[in-house]
């Protein structure tokens, strides 16, 4: 009977690393897509300056946030304007990332992915594409 009281702690020491485990690990997979959510965010509230400020480092380097704000605007007049989003899956490699999910331009909703980088422990957007 005294094994008990080894046992059942070592059980709940287990169970307890495994669910921390699995919460902090989840944590990692969705850091990419709450980024994509927040640039895709600040797209749709035409806080573009905002926006600019989560793009990745590489395309920050080949792009001024002038010329990215009269980009996006010029897009908006000839594409649409971002109405709504859902991204929810990710899939991360060696400190890239691409999140999945759907992109609606000016009500019409399209399958879209974002490709991201990770700058320095932030995720950052590079570029997002969709379909249509």
């Amino acid at each position: 009977m005294g094994w008990l009281f080894v046992v059942i702690p070592m059980v709940v020491l287990i169970v307890a690393g495994t669910i921390l485990a699995i919460v902090l690990g989840l944590g990692k997979l969705t850091e990419p897509i709450d980024a994509t959510n927040d640039y895709l965010s600040a797209l749709q509230d035409g806080r573009y300056e905002d926006a600019y400020a989560l793009l990745c480092d590489e395309r920050r380097d080949t792009q001024t946030e002038e010329e990215f704000v009269r980009a996006v605007e010029n897009e908006a007049d000839e594409q649409g304007r971002v109405t709504g989003f859902d991204f929810k899956s990710s899939e991360i490699t060696n400190g890239r990332a691409t999140t999945e999910g759907t992109l609606e331009i000016d009500g019409v909703e399209y399958d879209a992915r974002a490709r991201l980088h990770d700058d320095d422990g932030d995720w950052r957007v590079c570029s997002v594409t969709f379909d249509g």
